[in-house]
């Protein structure tokens, strides 16, 4: 029997003419949703517009090092303005980019409500969090740690979504957020994302543990049915992490091997997201919804076949 992708409430009004969305991004706090999240760091709309795209500008996904991070390995990382540039590749356009779709709602009228397209590293990072607590919304990406560590991606994430509630609250704009975890199903894009590069690179042997920036896996099709659900349902509200499961890195590794044993996926220890407490519906704002995830195996097998046929992968 087909399972049901989504549901909306039979008193839920018809959906409106128009409808917005926004990409964006999250810092430390347990502060529950409701409550405005600590402010953000300022970015300065007067900063100098980010450098044109090039070659060298483009994501570096490796394995030479333990020390790489996913999203952060740009080229010229020793240049001597390695801050601003990375201020001006990362931070300016990931604030800049959702205060313009927030604005351009605004000021169209009649928008009833903008779904946000935040992620998981709004949430983690987080060393602050609770010692065996299983992580949810309440959850804040630790600024600090970021920099100390140079995680950037996160911080980026983090300083945009808290720029989205600041000019929620401010504007009176209805604002609701969706955290999606690592996305991956079929591959829709020409080339393939950050997301999808890190299974890649798994399958080639990668022992990289992401211990920073993986919480558990989200089919690509469960992502699009959440921004549908958050629309559609006037009671929806805050933030709403979307994820098949809390998970580690290990544990998706694992299972890659268990279905693929043709590859190289190396082993893992077993806990590669050191205090992370696993959690199985951990999505229960989206479940409570009516959204039924995919689980892991289909969730790799959709994505594997995809990057097979695709050639991004050898059969």
């Amino acid at each position: 029997m087909t399972k049901p992708r989504r549901t909306t409430s039979s008193t839920s009004p018809p959906a409106p003419a128009r409808a917005a969305s926004a990409s964006s991004r999250a810092t430390s706090s347990t502060a529950p949703p409701s409550s405005p999240p600590p402010a953000a760091a300022p970015v300065s709309s007067t900063s100098p517009p980010p450098a044109p795209w090039t070659a060298s500008s483009t994501p570096r996904y490796t394995c030479r090092s333990p020390d790489v991070r996913p999203h952060l390995g740009f080229g010229s990382p020793a240049r001597p303005s390695g801050l601003l540039w990375l201020q001006r590749q990362l931070m300016v356009p990931a604030v800049e980019g959702t205060l313009n779709v927030l604005r351009a709602a605004k000021n169209a009228g009649g928008v009833r409500r903008v779904v946000v397209t935040s992620s998981i590293s709004s949430i983690v990072p987080n060393p602050g969090w609770p010692a065996g607590e299983v992580l949810d919304e309440r959850s804040w990406t630790d600024i600090d740690y970021c920099e100390k560590n140079g995680v950037w991606y996160p911080a980026s994430k983090t300083l945009a979504e808290k720029a989205a509630w600041k000019f929620a609250e401010e504007n009176g704009l209805d604002v609701v957020v969706v955290n999606p975890g690592t996305v991956m199903g079929p591959v829709i894009p020409p080339r393939v994302n950050a997301s999808t590069a890190i299974l890649v690179r798994l399958l080639e042997g990668c022992t990289e543990e992401y211990v920073d920036f993986y919480m558990g896996p989200v089919h690509v099709e469960d992502v699009a049915l959440a921004h549908i659900l958050l629309f559609e349902n006037p009671s929806a509200s805050g933030r709403h992490l979307c994820v098949e499961s809390i998970a580690h890195w290990s544990d998706f590794a694992s299972k890659v091997a268990e279905l693929y044993p043709n590859y190289k996926v190396p082993k893992f220890p077993k806990d590669t997201q050191p205090g992370m407490v696993r959690a199985e519906a951990a999505s229960k704002k989206l479940i409570a919804l009516g959204l039924q995830f995919s689980p892991m195996e289909k969730i790799i097998r959709d994505s594997v076949e995809s990057l097979k046929s695709r050639g991004f992968v050898a059969s």
